[in-house]
This record gives C-alpha cells, sequence and structure tokens, in this order.
C-alpha cells in the first residue's frame, strides 16, 4: 500500500507549531497565555566569538615584553574599537582594537585572547494564538485557528505581515511596475518569479513572497534575499495551484505568518504560510497526515507529464498498467481540468 505525502491547502484548520530557540535559553511566558505574532516568548544569549592576537609578531617584540603593551585589564568590558594594546614607534603606532563589544580573557605566551559579547536573541511567537505547552529552556507550542497554505520549497528565514494580492493571474510572471513602495511590509502573492522580480521586490522592501514557481537558476539569489521566500508547485513555469490560489485571494488583506524554513522529512515540517483566524465556537480539526490513495480523494501530479495536475480520483484499477516506457506499475485515473488522465500512483500527493 502506498501512503503519499500530504500537501495542506485548509481553509480552516486548528495548527499547532512548535516555536524553538536556536540554543537553550529560557520561556517567558506560561501555558495557557494568549500571544500575538509580536510577542516574545523565549530569550537565549548567542555565543560570542574569540579572536587571538599574535602581539610579538605584530609589535616586533618579546612575548615577555608584551604586558607593557596592553591598554585594558582582563575581564574588563569594553566598547567596539577600544585600543586592547598599543605600541607607539618613531613612525607612527601599532594598535589592537576591540573588534565588537566584549572583553580580553586573557594575555599568555603574547597572545591575547578577545571574546565578543553574544547578543541577545528574542525568539517571537510570530502568528497569535495560545501557548499550549511549554518546553524548559527551548520554547513553546503555540496553538491557532488558521487557514494554511504549504508549498514545496522555501528559501529560509521567517517573517510575519499583511498579505497582499499582487498579480491576478496565477501563471504569470510578476509585473515588475507593481513592486513598488505600496508592497512594504507585506507578504506578496503571486504566480511566477524570476531574479529581477526578486530584486525588486527586496528594493521595495517586502515581508515575504509566495509564488508558484521561480527558475532553479534564480535559487541563489532566493536564498540571498533578506525576506523569505515559498514556492508552492516547483522549479521553471509551474502555475500556482487553482485551490492554493483561490484560498490565499479569499485570505488577502488578513495577517499571516510566513515560515520558508527548509522542509524536513524527519519532523514533517514544510515550508508554508499560517493565516490566523477568528476561533468558532466548535475548533476545526487539525490537518491529518498519512492519507491513503482513495476514490473521490483530491490529489496533485508531482511528476511529468502533467506536474502540478489537480484532479480527483475516480478509479483505482486492480492490476498494474504498462506505460510508454515498457514499466508496468500501478495507477489511478483522475478527473482533472481537460479530462481523464491516467497517473502512477508514485507520481501522486493528496491535496487536502
Amino acid at each position: 500500500m502506498i501512503i503519499p505525502g500530504t500537501t495542506h491547502a485548509l481553509p480552516l484548520a486548528t495548527v499547532r507549531r512548535e516555536r524553538m530557540l536556536p540554543t537553550a535559553g529560557y520561556v517567558v511566558v506560561d501555558e495557557g497565555v494568549r500571544v500575538e505574532a509580536t510577542s516574545v516568548v523565549a530569550k537565549t544569549t548567542a555565543t560570542g566569538k574569540h579572536f587571538i592576537y599574535d602581539l610579538p609578531r605584530r609589535f616586533g617584540v618579546k612575548p615577555e615584553e608584551v604586558n607593557q603593551y596592553i591598554k585594558v585589564k582582563p575581564n574588563t568590558e569594553v566598547e567596539k574599537g577600544k585600543v586592547l594594546a598599543l605600541k607607539a614607534g618613531m613612525f607612527g603606532s601599532n594598535k589592537v582594537t576591540a573588534p565588537a563589544r566584549g572583553k580580553v580573557v586573557t594575555v599568555e605566551g603574547g597572545r591575547l585572547l578577545f571574546e565578543s559579547i553574544g547578543h541577545t536573541f528574542e525568539l517571537r511567537a510570530g502568528f497569535g494564538g495560545q501557548v499550549v505547552s511549554v518546553i524548559p529552556e527551548l520554547g513553546v507550542t503555540i496553538e491557532a485557528t488558521a487557514s494554511l497554505v504549504q508549498g514545496v520549497w522555501g528559501s529560509g528565514k521567517e517573517e510575519f505581515g499583511l498579505l497582499k494580492m499582487i498579480s491576478d493571474d496565477r501563471g504569470g510572471l510578476i509585473d515588475l511596475s507593481l513592486l513598488d513602495a505600496s508592497c512594504s511590509g507585506s507578504i506578496l502573492i503571486g504566480g511566477l518569479a524570476d531574479d529581477a522580480v526578486l530584486r525588486a521586490a527586496q528594493k521595495a522592501q517586502v515581508k515575504g513572497l509566495v509564488v508558484g514557481g521561480i527558475p532553479s537558476a534564480s535559487i541563489p539569489a532566493a536564498r540571498a534575499m533578506s525576506y523569505p521566500i515559498v514556492v508552492t508547485e516547483g522549479f521553471g513555469k509551474r502555475p500556482m495551484a487553482e485551490p492554493l490560489w483561490t484560498l490565499l485571494v479569499s485570505q488577502n488583506g488578513r495577517e499571516a505568518f510566513l515560515d520558508a524554513r527548509a522542509a524536513d522529512r524527519w519532523s514533517g515540517h514544510r515550508p508554508e504560510l499560517i493565516i490566523p483566524l477568528p476561533t468558532p465556537y466548535t475548533p476545526p480539526p487539525q490537518p491529518s497526515e498519512g492519507q491513503k490513495l482513495d476514490v473521490g480523494r483530491k490529489v496533485r501530479v508531482l511528476r511529468v507529464p502533467y506536474p502540478g495536475v489537480v484532479g480527483v480520483i475516480r478509479s483505482i484499477p486492480d492490476r498494474p498498467y504498462t506505460f510508454l516506457s515498457g514499466i508496468q506499475g500501478m495507477g489511478a485515473y483522475l478527473e482533472a481540468e481537460g479530462g481523464t488522465i491516467f497517473v502512477p500512483l508514485e507520481n501522486l500527493e493528496v491535496l487536502e
């Protein structure tokens, strides 16, 4: 039995997500508390960097002579640019300055060891909801009623902002003339993007971008952008699937959380867009995983010759089918836009 992957495009669901620190720290909220997207839920201090300066070589002196040139006592906190060691000469001075805010740890064998002070990292909720559990020193689990749209690729990073439909064509390249100051602070939804679109969106100071497809050659540029990017279909001219597009159109103008971290098969994480909604009297179910391929199930085709096509399974023959390649395998008949097609089961995923 084949258990396909599942991509969620849910207008209403109960979404639970862990929000975790990169390193151990401390949680600043309690279980049961309601949080907003901007709420700080945990903090940690990043480890400072170490710098070693070989003063005998730098100053041209013996190791035992170095101490007379040291200008800062060990463990004294200094600001960036503070002179740590100085040797005056006939033709000027030779000096070592602090590369960042920090302290001199020690001076041994003529070598000065400097440690910068790590910055404090604040983990924000990312989306509004309720803290349903606390993981001591690491983070929290937040639950919210929301729309959920998942993609297949993410550039990294995460951000929250207001959704803005930048195009009315789910299969067309985003018009550069539309990427102006009105897009600042928004998560844009469009059909296709390329390097020029990515750079224009950066200049417009957007908070994020969700598109159906980008050229594979644009992957390095996408990763270099300061904002997160999620691709819903794949690389190349891949129009956004109609169910995803329709759902996002219906949520235009709402606050959303764009998580473009790479997919992780072990944790089940997918690049996704979470759009918090008012909680109904009866909470909606959580997204389901591991659904079987049954008659009546909505699915999406993953590979050629029908990549991105969405359809409904009409029948699954009991016997193997011989494909044009000569390979035999199990498949399903789908009712899709334009007619009925036959697709190998391995090429299908559930679209919920």
